[in-house]
């Protein structure tokens, strides 16, 4: 059985504007629940069914592929850059809910800054640590 070096969240050299642990929890379900929202709202228009579906699924395989490489293996740098494919991806996600629905869309703009300001604190990890 392999066991990672896992530095907790709460234990790292941490800029001053990081949030507590427990925020992350909150703030990605609420952000999960949008995603899920708008995106069963915006899959219901046939014209971009599958592209919405599938932008919808890359975001989630990169959001676990992030978790995973940031708070189980503690590879800063790698989880940096798979945020900022995550990050694109996402932003695609949004332009696409857009032709259908700039209304959906908007809700996920909250999303998408707190992506930003998930590569912001993951760069300070990365640099203080």
């Amino acid at each position: 059985m392999v066991k990672f070096a896992k530095v907790p969240y709460d234990n790292l050299n941490q800029p001053s504007f990081a949030p507590k642990g427990f925020v992350f929890g909150i703030a990605w379900t609420i952000f999960y629940l949008i995603l899920y929202f708008t995106a069963t709202k915006g899959i219901e228009q046939i014209s971009i069914k599958n592209r919405l579906f599938q932008l919808y699924n890359l975001i989630f395989i990169f959001q676990f592929l992030w978790l995973l490489l940031f708070f189980s293996l503690s590879y800063y740098l790698m989880a940096l850059f798979t945020l900022i494919v995550l990050y694109l991806i996402s932003v695609a996600y949004v332009y696409s809910l857009s032709s259908v629905n700039k209304k959906l869309a908007y809700f996920n703009l909250p999303y998408i800054l707190w992506l930003l300001f998930a590569f912001l604190l993951n760069l300070s990890i990365l640099v203080l640590n």
